[in-house]
């Protein structure tokens, strides 16, 4: 078991409560599947990530008469997901799986994943898997968050000259190098990327990092590691200004296969 599937397990009872950016992120995303009024022909959809499943909820609602896969690297959070929506909803197909290894050539008509990306070693590699999965004509849309994140966080790391131990995210540049490589080769027929920040406010700093655990984003991915010394002055700093807010930078992806 991997630290990533650790951490979200461990905080799977926490999740709804303390997930307020990525609620607002799956809504972002869920009016503009919506706004693309897709045909009643969309047979089978993948969710890559589906956690407790804000997005899933979504779409149960869009797409009735469809094959839905909800799939995540925790058990724990599938469970939550489970329990939360086959009461309400047509009983979709769930099955725990690791968001990077999945290809299944030619397979489904609709993927996407909501604030998933960020969390794999080579996120590159996944998003060309997720288009090879694509059957002709399918369409993926995907939500991460941005490099352009935590810029409140990288300011006062800048001042006390820390480093600032927050994970690495996906950069959208060279996601768009390859979704124009892809556009260029006509494995796609067209594709968008969009840019949308979300501020949250926090009573205090500490509050912030509280929510990034209970949500199981307090694992690190990098080797930068942040002392209790460190987090101490960034705290006392923070907490002096009486405006603990904190950006949360999210891109959108709409690819469309040829």
């Amino acid at each position: 078991m991997s630290e990533i599937e650790k951490s979200f397990s461990r905080q799977a009872l926490f999740y709804d409560e303390y997930a307020l950016v990525q609620k607002k992120g799956a809504l972002w995303l869920a009016k503009e599947i919506e706004k693309r009024n897709f045909s009643t022909g969309v047979g089978n959809i993948l969710e890559i990530g589906c956690g407790t499943g804000i997005l899933s909820s979504y779409l149960l609602k869009f797409f009735h008469e469809s094959n839905i896969f909800l799939s995540d690297i925790s058990m724990e959070m599938i469970k939550i997901c489970r329990e939360k929506i086959q009461n309400n909803y047509k009983s979709p197909y769930f099955f725990v799986q690791d968001g990077q290894t999945i290809l299944k050539k030619d397979k489904f008509d609709f993927i996407t994943s909501s604030f998933t990306l960020q969390w794999f070693e080579n996120y590159i590699e996944a998003l060309k898997n997720y288009i090879e999965s694509l059957k002709k004509g399918g369409s993926l849309f995907v939500i991460f968050q941005g490099p352009e994140s935590f810029h409140e966080w990288k300011a006062i790391c800048r001042k006390f000259d820390i480093w600032f131990s927050g994970n690495e995210m996906p950069e959208p540049m060279i996601i768009k190098a390859l979704l124009q490589a892809f556009l260029l080769e006509k494995k796609l027929s067209d594709y968008e990327m969009l840019r949308k920040d979300f501020t949250l406010y926090y009573p205090s700093s500490m509050d912030f990092f509280k929510s990034l655990k209970h949500i199981g984003a307090s694992v690190q991915t990098g080797d930068r590691k942040m002392s209790s010394k460190d987090l101490y002055k960034i705290v006392k700093y923070w907490d002096s200004k009486k405006d603990i807010k904190v950006t949360y930078s999210t891109w959108m992806i709409k690819a469309f296969k040829s």
